[in-house]
């Protein structure tokens, strides 16, 4: 073999060579197990919790509505999305703060990045009854946040909760639910926690100003829907000062399921939500700040 083929052959069973320590390095790499995401955005977590990062340079939030579930918190996403100086991210529940929280608060940053000159903010009902040190990390990274709180009468809202999960999450019919699931249902913790507006109210007003925090009532977004949304503007701080055949303040965006709470459940709910009851006649038709409750 000539001295040239000798050159090429060599050259060739290099490549070979080092395709395959390429590939036998990659093998590698991909067997050793990535660390989970919350363990990796931990520490930058635990230093923005403590205040020795600074959240100023990324896009957060300027509001937040956090609920209540089933009461009026997509026709408000829906109807914010409408005004020229407001920015919503097309998915209404993000669910950062609670189920997402181990994902990294840049990737929850990015979502707002479309805002820019805009009032940015986000509506998950879940964020309703975040535990307390969640609550504290919110106000630590955006301590300025304006926030918005829909309530609805408890027993309405319990019962509309439930029809929700059988005949939209289940898809199942009313007529195939049994009574005990029926009761099972109104008693567990995770309904009856979300109904619990005192509660909630006096967890996150132990964190934030009561000026920051803005209370609506579904039945006024039933009966006077505008003003609630002007209400709102003001709140968040952008013009009330709108064309408002741009808005769909009068329409439903989810009808709700219709179905009257028969007279035994009635009474169940009513006793469960009593102090809740209470608390809500309280309440003015037109809202109220948190430093007014």
């Amino acid at each position: 073999m000539d001295k040239m083929k000798k050159a090429r052959l060599r050259a060739w069973r290099y490549r070979v060579g080092s395709l395959r320590g390429v590939r036998f390095g990659m093998s590698i790499v991909a067997s050793v197990p990535t660390l989970p995401e919350r363990v990796v955005n931990a520490p930058a977590k635990l230093l923005y919790g403590l205040g020795l990062r600074s959240a100023s340079r990324l896009t957060l939030p300027d509001f937040l509505g956090i609920g209540a579930a089933k009461s009026g918190t997509t026709w408000l996403h829906s109807n914010l999305s409408c005004h020229p100086d407001l920015f919503l991210p097309a998915e209404k529940e993000l669910h950062y703060f609670d189920w997402r929280f181990h994902k990294s608060l840049g990737l929850y940053s990015n979502k707002f990045r479309e805002g820019a000159g805009k009032k940015k903010g986000e509506i998950t009902p879940g964020y309703s009854i975040l535990p307390l040190s969640r609550i504290r990390f919110i106000r630590r990274i955006m301590p300025d946040v304006r926030l918005i709180f829909l309530v609805r009468d408890p027993v309405e809202r319990a019962w509309s909760h439930l029809l929700h999960y059988f005949l939209r999450v289940k898809g199942r019919t009313y007529e195939d639910v049994a009574n005990w699931e029926i009761e099972a249902n109104l008693e567990a913790n995770w309904t009856f926690v979300r109904g619990g507006y005192s509660r909630i109210l006096q967890d996150w007003l132990s964190v934030f100003p009561g000026e920051q925090l803005l209370i609506q009532r579904f039945e006024a977004v039933e009966k006077q829907p505008q003003a609630v949304l002007t209400r709102v503007f003001a709140h968040i701080g952008v013009t009330t000062n709108v064309d408002w055949t741009r808005f769909a303040y009068n329409e439903k965006v989810l009808e709700g399921l219709g179905d009257k709470i028969p007279d035994k459940y009635q009474k169940l709910i009513e006793n469960m939500y009593a102090s809740e009851i209470a608390w809500l006649s309280k309440i003015p038709p037109e809202g109220s700040r948190g430093d007014h409750v």
